[in-house]
C-alpha cells in the first residue's frame, strides 16, 4: 500500500488546456487519497497498542518466568534438604547465614502467585481481543480500499471512453476539414485560372479597341464592331470583378478552414496527451497496487 499521495495523481497535472479539468477522475482519486490516509493513521495507531500490547505481555511473562524460577529454585533446595539425614556419618555443614525466614506469609506468598498469573491471563485475553480488532480491521480497511480502487477504475475507464470517442470525433471533423480545405485549394485555383484567362482575353479586346483607334478618320466609327468589343470589353471587366470577389471569399473560407484545421490538430494532441496519461501512465501505475490482510 504506497504511503502518502497518489504519485498518478501528479500525472494527471500534466494533461494540457481544456483537458486540465477537475472531473470525476480526479474526485475519485481525491477520494481514494483520503481513504488511503485515513487507514493508514488508523493502522499506526493499532500498530502503536499492538507494540504496546507485546510490551505488557512480555512484562507479564518476564515475572511468570521469574516466579516460576524462583519456585523451581526453592523445590531443588526442599528437595535436597529432604535427603538430609541425622547420621554419625553426616558431615556437620556451618551455617553462617540467618536462620530467620522470610517476613512474607504463606497468603501473601500464594497470592504473588495467583497475581502473577490472573494478571497475565487478563493480558492473554486482552491481547487475543486485540489480536481479533485487528484482524477485522484489516479486513474492513482492505474491504474498503478495494472497493474505492475498482470506482476510480470505473472512473478511469469512463473518462478514457470519453476521451477516446472525443478524439474520434475531433479527427472526424479534422478529416473533413482537411478535404474541404484543399477542395477549397484546388478552386482557388480554378478561380486564379479563370481570372487570367479572362484577363487575356481582356487585354485581347482592349488591343483590339486601341489598334481601332488608329483607323483614318473616316473610318473612324462606333460600328457593329466597336460596340461589339465595348460589351465584351464590360463583360471581360464584371466578369472578372465577380471571379475576384469569389476568390477573395475563397481564401478567406480557406484561411478560416486552415484556422480551424489547426485548432482541431491542437485539440487532437490534448486528447492524445489525456489518453496516454490516463489509460497509459495512471493505469499502469495502478496495477502495481495491491491491498490485502496480512
Amino acid at each position: 500500500m504506497p504511503p502518502g499521495a497518489l504519485p498518478y495523481q501528479g500525472s494527471r497535472q500534466s494533461r494540457l488546456a481544456i483537458d486540465l479539468t477537475r472531473d470525476k477522475v480526479d474526485e475519485e482519486l481525491q477520494k481514494e487519497k483520503e481513504i488511503i490516509e485515513g487507514v493508514l493513521s488508523i493502522l499506526r495507531r493499532a500498530l502503536q497498542q499492538t507494540k504496546e500490547k507485546i510490551r505488557v505481555l512480555r512484562s507479564s511473562k518476564y515475572f511468570i518466568d521469574c516466579d516460576r524460577e524462583g519456585k523451581d529454585n526453592a523445590l531443588a533446595i526442599d528437595d535436597q534438604c529432604a535427603t538430609f539425614w541425622c547420621t554419625d556419618n553426616q558431615p556437620i555443614l556451618q551455617i553462617n547465614s540467618s536462620l530467620d525466614s522470610g517476613d512474607l506469609t504463606l497468603d501473601e506468598w500464594a497470592n504473588f502467585s495467583v497475581k502473577n498469573i490472573e494478571r497475565a491471563v487478563k493480558e492473554v485475553k486482552d491481547g487475543r481481543s486485540l489480536r481479533s480488532y485487528v484482524d477485522m480491521l484489516m479486513k474492513q480497511t482492505t474491504e474498503d480500499l478495494w472497493k474505492q480502487y475498482n470506482t476510480t477504475n470505473e472512473a478511469f475507464y469512463k473518462r478514457i471512453e470519453e476521451t477516446k470517442t472525443a478524439k474520434s470525433k475531433l479527427e472526424i471533423q479534422h478529416y473533413e476539414t482537411l478535404q474541404r480545405a484543399n477542395e477549397m485549394v484546388l478552386s482557388i485555383g480554378k478561380l486564379e485560372k479563370a481570372i487570367k484567362e479572362k484577363e487575356e482575353y481582356l487585354a485581347l479586346a482592349q488591343i483590339r479597341l486601341s489598334s481601332r483607334k488608329q483607323r483614318p478618320k473616316i473610318e473612324l466609327t462606333k460600328d457593329d464592331v466597336e460596340r461589339s468589343l465595348l460589351i465584351e470589353v464590360q463583360d471581360l471587366q464584371e466578369s472578372i470583378s465577380k471571379l475576384q470577389e469569389m476568390l477573395y471569399e475563397s481564401q478567406s473560407s480557406l484561411r478560416s478552414l486552415l484556422k480551424v484545421q489547426m485548432q482541431l490538430e491542437e485539440d487532437i494532441n490534448i486528447k492524445t496527451n489525456t489518453l496516454k496519461i490516463d489509460e497509459v501512465d495512471c493505469m499502469t501505475l495502478r496495477q502495481s497496487m495491491d491491498f490485502h490482510e496480512y
